[in-house]
């Protein structure tokens, strides 16, 4: 076929094909997504508020709305928008390297800052041949070596695990806890969580605040039956204390919650979340969204509500982008339903590989709301939600399958076969 011809049957599959046009229309601000990093300014969310909002009275209380649990911070948040703000030590993988330099000889440092410096400026192998230089017995030098080689690498290996191990007999706190991380990985060394755990509690007494966050997230979460509140406790509002954001949004979970021996006191979880929010944790802008928007403990206030979730937004975070588009598509909690909007973030969320989004954003092509009613659309979303763990999705695609036509159906299972991220050994 010539690119003529090859031009003109394109376009007009383009205008004549909805399920072609949106899976284009999907790849490309996919792409542009994923490349960019950036979606567009978000209007301010005050324009979300019908021009006269309900007061608040006595009624409107935590009654009015199911209790919600706070959000807990499982994982290290997104990277947040500019400007960047200073990083706590526990979240700078680079910061680190030289925080436990002090372990070294006087004589030993400059060679092993020269050595991070080429870490960071990714000459691993100049990196490695000075550390080869450098005495063994130095627990900085078998640490930094483990480091190069995950970096140069891209993953840990047995041979990392090997050099943190060297680090960890030789007291570098730092070391027990990326072995730790291996362990808990199973990368390198076989999978073994319990000792995990041990690593990192020695970890932590060494002196490791990074150990110590994620020994207190095991306790706090019950992970392997290590449940314990008061240890979880005790170890976050140290952290908290030094300024670390996602410390302090737990600090304000214990509070919320009245966990870790802590009476439940909303005025201090609010304080801490609020602490946490103002250092950028997007976790904790989404419990201020809750409280307020559930009246947990607060009086309801859906302007302070999403207030707080447009910071979230505004930090480029999937999960507030998919509630902030789920309000706007449903005009729900006595936002301005606004569908076409609100379709339009279920989409970036989407892309962002969260699976309530892609369920949210099926529904909306199955229904027709906001985007062109499209099936087969929908049916692409919901098998990506299903891929990504929403159960619910698994049922609507079922209901939604019975009733395509079988031309649909396989243009749809198509679709959805090129969206589906290629099988391999690592997880999606």
């Amino acid at each position: 076929m010539s690119k003529e011809g090859f031009r003109t049957l394109f376009f007009r599959l383009y205008r004549t094909d909805s399920s072609f046009r949106g899976f284009l229309d999907f790849a490309f601000f996919g792409g542009l997504t994923l490349f960019f990093l950036s979606p567009p300014p978000f209007p301010d969310w005050r324009s979300f508020l019908p021009t006269s909002t309900p007061s608040n009275s006595s009624s409107s209380s935590a009654l009015s709305a199911p209790q919600q649990m706070p959000v807990t911070a499982v994982a290290p948040s997104s990277a947040v928008s500019a400007p960047k703000r200073e990083l706590h030590l526990i979240d700078d993988g680079n910061r680190i390297l030289k925080a436990f330099l002090h372990l070294s000889p006087e004589e030993h440092r400059p060679a092993l800052e020269k050595t991070v410096d080429l870490i960071l400026a990714r000459q691993f192998d100049a990196a490695l041949s000075q550390l080869d230089a450098l005495d063994s017995q130095d627990p900085n030098v078998p640490f930094l070596r483990g480091v190069a080689l995950v970096r140069k690498d891209g993953k840990a290996s047995a041979a990392s695990a090997n050099e943190y191990r060297k680090a960890a007999d030789l007291g570098h706190p730092e070391g027990m806890y990326y072995l730790s991380s291996q362990y808990n990985q199973g990368t390198g060394v076989p999978l073994d969580k319990t000792l995990a755990v041990s690593l990192r509690e020695t970890a932590y007494q060494a002196g490791s605040q990074t150990a110590g966050y994620y020994l207190a997230t095991t306790y706090a979460q019950g992970d392997l039956g290590f449940r314990n509140d008061e240890k979880a406790r005790g170890i976050f509002e140290k952290l908290a204390a030094s300024g670390h954001p996602r410390s302090l949004n737990w600090t304000g979970v214990l509070y919320e919650t009245g966990r870790g021996g802590l009476s439940r006191d909303y005025a201090k979880a609010n304080r801490s979340y609020r602490d946490a929010a103002a250092l950028g944790d997007v976790t904790a802008m989404r419990n201020l969204h809750a409280m307020y928007r559930y009246g947990n403990g607060v009086q309801k206030d859906l302007k302070e509500a999403l207030m707080w979730l447009q910071r979230a937004v505004d930090e480029n975070n999937p999960e507030a982008i998919r509630i902030m588009g789920k309000l706007l598509a449903f005009g729900e909690e006595g936002t301005t339903a606004d569908p076409v909007r609100g379709a339009s973030l279920l989409r970036q969320a989407a892309l962002k590989n969260d699976g309530q989004a892609q369920e949210l954003l099926g529904q909306l092509y199955e229904e027709g709301k906001g985007v062109p009613r499209d099936p087969v659309q929908a049916y692409v979303f919901y098998g990506l939600a299903n891929y990504y763990g929403v159960a619910s999705a698994r049922m609507r695609l079922s209901t939604l399958e019975g009733m395509m036509v079988s031309a649909e159906k396989e243009r749809a299972q198509r679709l959805l076969s090129s969206a589906l991220p290629a099988k391999s050994g690592s997880q999606p």
